[in-house]
C-alpha cells in the first residue's frame, strides 16, 4: 500500500505563515470593536484550496460555542426564572451592576 492510499484527514496539516498571521493581525488592530472576523480570515488562509470552506469553518469555530451554550442554557433559565429566590437574586445582581 502506498502512502497516498493511507492518507487520512488528520495527516493533513494546514498552517498559516507567521507573515500572513501578523499581517492580518496588524490590519485587525486598526479597527475598533470585536474581532470575530479574524477567525474567518485565518480560516481562509488555513484552507487555501477552498477558501469558502475555510471561512465557513472559521465562522463556525468562533460562533458555535456561544450559540450552543445559549441554546442549552435558555430552557434552564426559563425554569429558574419562575422561582422567587432566583428572581430576588437576579434583581440584586442587576442592582450591583450599577
Amino acid at each position: 500500500m502506498s502512502y497516498s492510499q493511507n492518507l487520512c484527514f488528520s495527516d493533513i496539516i494546514w498552517q498559516v505563515s507567521s507573515r500572513d498571521f501578523l499581517l492580518g493581525y496588524a490590519i485587525l488592530q486598526a479597527f475598533p470593536g470585536p474581532n470575530f472576523n479574524f477567525a474567518v480570515y485565518l480560516g481562509i488562509l488555513a484552507v487555501p484550496s477552498t477558501p469558502a470552506l475555510g471561512a465557513f469553518l472559521g465562522f463556525l469555530g468562533i460562533f458555535s460555542p456561544g450559540i450552543v451554550l445559549k441554546l442549552a442554557l435558555l430552557p434552564l433559565y426559563k425554569t429558574w426564572r419562575s422561582h422567587s429566590i432566583v428572581k430576588y437574586d437576579l434583581i440584586v445582581v442587576q442592582l450591583l451592576t450599577y
